[in-house]
């Protein structure tokens, strides 16, 4: 099968970046955020399409750091005179506070948010907290690991063959990791692994990889890869257990 990638062009139109104002040297910028919006297109047997936009803001200084996300991602698909039909629709939000960030080892309490049409989640709700041990923190390359437990319930949509309210408890584990190439390309990876704490067979584990390319001011293209993996997704009635794609994006911050 042919696949070809289109770079989203139209996301340019949609993302204007902030003016910088002059600040004085005492001051220090706190407050910070982000806005992208990236597409896909693949074409051959299955014609398929994929959107996805996330909002990012954060608040950081040596007591604290402060960091929420929401995002969204859509896709559908057509195959042969089929009619194009959804494949996926998910919303993810996320909220964590790490106090002293900058220690060696310090701790964080976080929130999640998770729906999702192609893994038949209604809703899946977390709240947890754990402690995170920075492993290189120097100016060009980061990495940190954490391990927390957190409390999930769980419901799924009227299309699983079950869709009664689960709860349950999870360990936690994050693997990030950022790399400055040149003051324009960087990289940065996360990873989480959420076994449940009585089950370890049932798991979920969802990881990004990001290389951004910065092109004028606050302003960069991205290319990132995402996989959300959830081990009871076909118990539920989803076609896969897995969620992977590749998009291209335009990213500004603020």
């Amino acid at each position: 099968m042919r696949s070809v990638l289109l770079t989203a062009a139209f996301c340019s139109s949609i993302l204007v970046p902030v003016p910088g104002t002059a600040q004085s040297p005492t001051k220090t910028k706190i407050w910070s955020g982000g806005l992208e919006a990236a597409a896909s297109l693949y074409q051959g047997n299955t014609d398929q399409r994929t959107i996805f936009s996330k909002t990012e803001l954060g608040r950081a200084d040596s007591t604290m750091e402060l960091h929420g996300s929401v995002s969204f991602g859509y896709a559908d698909a057509a195959r042969d005179s089929l009619p194009r039909a959804v494949t996926k629709r998910t919303w993810l939000a996320t909220l964590a506070f790490d106090y002293r960030p900058h220690d060696a080892v310090s701790p964080f309490m976080f929130a999640n948010y998770e729906a999702s049409y192609e893994k038949r989640i209604l809703d899946r709700v977390g709240i947890g907290a754990g402690a995170k041990a920075v492993v290189l923190g120097g100016k060009a390359t980061e990495m940190n690991l954490s391990l927390a437990v957190l409390a999930e319930r769980l419901r799924p949509t009227r299309l699983s063959a079950d869709s009664s309210t689960r709860s349950a408890a999870r360990w936690s584990g994050r693997v990030r990791f950022k790399h400055q190439f040149d003051p324009r390309l960087k990289f940065a990876h996360t990873t989480f692994w959420q076994p449940q704490v009585n089950d370890f067979e049932r798991f979920t584990v969802n990881s990004t990889s990001e290389l951004n390319l910065a092109v004028r001011g606050s302003t960069s293209f991205t290319l990132s890869y995402m996989s959300l993996y959830d081990s009871a997704a076909r118990s539920r009635g989803a076609l896969s257990n897995n969620d992977a794609q590749v998009l291209f994006g335009v990213k500004t911050g603020f």
